[in-house]
């Protein structure tokens, strides 16, 4: 087909040789006219083939050595073979010579191949299977086309120890193969599975270089606003200064201006490091990790990463599941007291993301909010509904401003018209 410029079903990168001649034994030519048997017309294509092959030839031979006896169709199929083999000729030949099977344990030039047969179904399957060898399944065939079982048991006894010894090993060889494509199909899963685990922590390594990089700009900024301050007030004190000259008064003010401003800046470094080094160190987070959860002020140990977000930590005799980046990593270990049990608290899926504080007191609606928000934080809310109703407008006032202090609150706004209007603030949390 390539040769004749014949599209060939097979992948792009297939390769394929260039052949001068072509020699082919394939059917039954015999001939009563010519006097010719199975055996004598496959001989006849055979010597034909043998006497002009060379280096660039291609050689087909179906079921070689057939049509004789089988030990001397078996014998001189072999010689065949190897002789062509030693012309560089490339062979392709089909047998049911066991004898023959053997030939690729002793000549690396031969390489056996085979046809699946599934022994369950007694059918093939048409899978083509390089470096086994295959049997001739002759009294399963025979069995399942309705040869009389008691013949085929008959058969199989009849079979010789060696006959029967390679028909086992090429059994066991398949059964190998077969579960080892089952073990290659997993282990393609699994590394499928891997590169995209790989993906999402280098996606998630990205995001929080990215958010590290956008905190330092922000400190940044604060850091100048903070140096323009300090310059105009330095300008103050230094004119304030010359006008009183210089009086003990002024001086001892100036000094604790600029002592203060420098503690001021201390501060604002030391908490972008420890901003800078928590946010990355959320990206390595691991079970057994000693941390210290933020929003609390406790310390415990994790033992377990969920989602990868969020990480269920045990504190004392306490388990909750907190966000990764209201975590610190601390280092050593951390002990949990002996002879506690362990309570487990895990509020990953709160009733309802609503709180209903109508009725309540400014401190009793501040106090049951406060441990709500603590809730849909550790659940992974990211958006609730306070309902404190309209009445005189003090309480939601009162709440407004203490939600817009709240560290994990990004944003607020009065609940629409099919939210419950002015009697419902939507609060928006940090994912």
């Amino acid at each position: 087909m390539a040769q004749s410029g014949l599209p060939l079903p097979a992948s792009d990168k297939t390769e394929m040789g260039i052949f001068q001649q072509v020699f082919a034994d394939i059917g039954d030519e015999q001939s009563i006219e010519l006097s010719l048997s199975t055996f004598s017309s496959h001989i006849k294509n055979i010597i034909s083939a043998i006497s002009k092959v060379s280096s660039d030839s291609l050689v087909l031979f179906d079921e070689i050595g057939a049509g004789t006896d089988p030990k001397e169709g078996a014998a001189l199929a072999e010689a065949i073979i190897l002789f062509l083999i030693g012309q560089g000729a490339r062979l392709v030949a089909t047998t049911h010579f066991s004898h023959l099977k053997t030939l690729a344990l002793d000549n690396p030039e031969i390489e056996n191949a085979s046809l699946e047969f599934d022994r369950k179904s007694l059918a093939p399957t048409y899978r083509m299977q390089l470096g086994i060898p295959g049997s001739s399944y002759a009294v399963e065939i025979a069995s399942r086309l309705g040869m009389d079982p008691q013949i085929c048991g008959h058969a199989s006894t009849l079979l010789g120890s060696g006959e029967r010894t390679l028909t086992d090993l090429i059994a066991s060889l398949e059964s190998e193969l077969a579960t080892l494509r089952t073990d290659k199909a997993k282990l393609s899963e699994r590394l499928a599975t891997a590169k995209e685990l790989e993906e999402f922590y280098r996606t998630q390594t990205d995001k929080l270089k990215s958010e590290v990089n956008d905190r330092k700009k922000e400190a940044l900024a604060e850091t100048e606003q903070l140096l323009e301050k300090t310059r105009k007030e330095t300008e103050r004190i230094v004119a304030e200064i010359r006008k009183t000259q210089a009086d003990d008064v002024s001086v001892k003010q100036a000094h604790q201006f600029l002592k203060a401003t420098e503690d001021d800046l201390t501060s604002q470094q030391r908490e972008l490091a420890r901003e800078s080094s928590r946010l990355l160190d959320q990206s390595s987070f691991a079970k057994g990790d000693h941390v210290r959860i933020l929003s609390l002020g406790q310390e415990g140990q994790i033992d377990e990463l969920v989602s990868g977000k969020k990480a269920r930590v045990q504190v004392g005799n306490v388990t909750t599941v907190v966000p990764l980046r209201d975590l610190e990593k601390l280092a050593g270990d951390v002990t949990l007291k002996a002879g506690l049990t362990t309570a487990r608290y895990d509020t990953q899926t709160p009733a309802s993301p609503e709180i209903h504080l109508r009725g309540m007191t400014v401190d009793e609606a501040t106090d049951a909010l406060d441990k709500f928000l603590d809730n849909a934080v550790v659940s992974g809310l990211t958006q609730v509904y306070v309902i404190h109703g309209k009445g005189t407008g003090t309480l939601r006032r009162t709440l407004t401003e203490w939600l817009k202090s709240h560290s994990e609150v990004v944003g607020l706004r009065l609940g629409n018209w099919n939210e419950g209007g002015a009697g419902v603030t939507v609060v928006k949390l940090k994912e």
